[in-house]
Parts: C-alpha cells; structure tokens; sequence
C-alpha cells in the first residue's frame, strides 16, 4: 500500500498545521506534544508514552489513520483524508 503523500496535518490543540519530522509530524507550538504518523494516527507525549488522540482508520483502506485537513469552527465541515494516496476516501463531517 502505497502511503507517501500527505498534506501537513492540522494539529488537533492548535488548529496549526503540523511539521514534518523524522517519523511523522509534530506540532511547532511551544510546549505541545501532539504528534502525527501513518500508523498511529494522532497522539500526545506524556513522559515518554504514546497516548493516542482523535484517531480515525481509513474507512476506505482500513490500514492507515487519517489526518484533519482542514477544520471548521463547528466541527461541522472538517476535512479528513487518508494519507495513503492511492484511496479515494475523503471523509466530511465525521460521527
């Protein structure tokens, strides 16, 4: 499964987008642990351990976690999209 593209993700505390880094991405704002990948989808860093944040499995693919593209005030209108580039799936207003 072909998974190499990706749009920054939306931090998920900040509203920011995110950077990339050596194993995913990760938010630039001081003092914010929120990170990004593929296969663990969003989490925080606490003491050193993962605790997973707002993760969402492709409906499409079921592989990989989707990212927040875009966010609306309301929630309503969110963009989630699957990083891996070969999957259709585009998910709005998510339940």
């Amino acid at each position: 499964m072909t998974q190499n593209y990706i749009a920054s993700p939306v931090c998920l505390q900040h509203d920011h987008l995110m950077q990339a880094s050596a194993d995913g991405y990760s938010c630039a704002q001081p003092g914010c642990d929120y990170h990004y990948t593929f296969g663990d989808g969003y989490f925080e860093l606490v003491d050193g351990n993962k605790v997973l944040k707002g993760t969402r499995r492709c409906p499409e693919c079921h592989v990989v976690h989707m990212y927040l593209a875009e966010r609306s005030g309301t929630n309503v209108g969110n963009v989630w999209i699957c990083p891996n580039k070969k999957c259709p799936s585009k998910e709005e207003n998510p339940k």
